[in-house]
């Protein structure tokens, strides 16, 4: 299969503010229970200068005002935020006053400092009419970017792959929304699945005139990111830079990795010289997406390239 990798334009209100791919760090306190969200962002934000993705949960329970206030840092001065919808920390049992109302109180508090895009509510019950129509009642009026996350119906007999060609006829709703995300997970149980699924709702947009991004959640990863990529996918978020160490295009055991590099740091400081590192590479996985555009040559890609596109057309064999 030809790759469907692009650069595309993330609009807000018309205007474009950034070109994909964008490989985008998240801040999420559930991933980081032990060591604390404040002291995350603390440590971090010295050398993250590009667009994040933080939690609306998060923000309502004020976490990032507790790291402005103790440590004198904020996510609040990114040139671009993304603002999740707060299901990931759901997965926590000891967060269940969640809802829908505290998700809009968060996002009608939220200042315009910053360009942002927020991500619609969960609604996992919903059909996508019910979903396309959450993601266009965010701030009404406002600046503000506005994402459509796909979410998978209960019923187990349907998966992405089958509910992407019901987006088409939604043309008009679907050009008003900025990002369309989903979910690593839901895109599919298998890597094939997960590709295959990516590419049809890139091939979908496609046949309806739409140049919207494709938001992978949870796919911000060194090996899974370029593959996403090739699927047609843009924007890729991830806990991975905090959870793991990355080394020439591998994600490795965080403290094994940190203890190797940083024999004579204790184990928190050395995890953390990993984690800034993490970042950079973060980096640099970004634009080695963008050089591959110009090149085409998959040693540009990820050190191990060709590997990664011979898997990719094997996987995506006879899908034209």
């Amino acid at each position: 299969m030809v790759s469907l990798a692009k650069s595309r334009s993330l609009r807000i209100s018309g205007t474009t503010v950034a070109r994909t791919p964008i490989a985008l760090p998240s801040y999420s306190s559930l991933a980081l229970a032990d060591e604390g969200l404040p002291d995350a962002i603390a440590r971090t934000l010295e050398i993250v200068v590009g667009p994040v993705l933080i939690s609306a949960y998060d923000l309502h329970k004020g976490y990032f005002e507790a790291a402005r206030a103790s440590y004198g840092t904020s996510v609040f001065d990114s040139p671009l935020i993304f603002i999740d919808s707060g299901g990931y920390e759901l997965l926590s049992a000891c967060n269940p006053e969640w809802s829908s109302d505290l998700h809009a109180q968060v996002l009608a508090a939220w200042p315009e400092t910053s360009q942002t895009v927020a991500v619609a509510y969960d609604t996992p019950s919903a059909d996508l009419g019910a979903q396309i129509d959450a993601a266009l009642s965010i701030l009404p009026g406002r600046s503000i970017g506005r994402e459509l996350l796909v979410k998978l119906p209960p019923e187990p007999s349907i998966d992405m792959l089958n509910l992407v060609p019901h987006l088409r006829g939604k043309e008009g709703d679907l050009a008003k929304i900025d990002v369309i995300g989903v979910t690593e997970k839901e895109a599919g149980d298998t890597l094939r699945e997960r590709l295959h699924s990516i590419s049809a709702l890139r091939r979908t947009l496609d046949s309806m005139g739409l140049e919207t991004p494709i938001h992978v959640f949870g796919g911000l990863d060194p090996v899974l990111t370029p593959l996403y990529f090739l699927a047609g996918a843009d924007i890729f978020d991830g806990l991975t830079w905090l959870r793991y160490g990355f080394d020439n295009g591998r994600a490795s055991y965080l403290q094994a990795l940190a203890l190797t590099q940083h024999p004579l740091l204790p184990v928190p400081d050395a995890k953390w010289t990993v984690r800034k590192k993490n970042y950079s590479e973060v980096t640099l996985m970004q634009i080695s997406m963008l050089r591959f555009l110009t090149s085409g040559r998959p040693s540009d890609l990820h050190p191990q390239g060709d590997f990664l596109v011979r898997l990719f057309n094997d996987l995506m064999a006879g899908v034209s």
